[in-house]
């Protein structure tokens, strides 16, 4: 898992030509801390198809930001630099995570 920040968000996510899952988090986020072993988990499985990386965001305000972080968890897959999907709050369970991954990857496979 690529931990990102300021500087790396634009050349680990942005610039990537495959799928990154990104995961943005907060220390105080009990359901954002829960969810970390089940991506961990994904990524060994899906790792040779995409890129995962995870951001906390009270470190990265201005990602947050930019990228309309308002509420979290908030899981996210990016292509060419855009989200594509995403589960948000509430919705953003394991289950949902592994639709997510499984769909984009079969939607996006080059």
């Amino acid at each position: 898992m690529i931990e990102l920040n300021k500087t790396s968000f634009a050349k680990e996510v942005l610039e990537e030509e495959k799928l990154v899952l990104v995961s943005f988090w907060g220390p105080t986020c009990a359901p954002c801390l829960e969810l970390k072993k089940p991506i961990e988990v994904f990524e060994k499985e899906f790792n040779a198809n995409m890129k995962f990386a995870d951001i906390d965001i009270t470190r990265a305000r201005s990602i947050a930001k930019k990228h309309s972080i308002f509420s979290l968890p908030k899981v996210a897959i990016y292509k060419d630099g855009e989200i594509i999907d995403s589960v948000l709050g509430e919705d953003a369970t394991a289950e949902n995570i592994l639709e997510m991954i499984e769909k984009n990857l079969a939607e996006h496979r080059k």
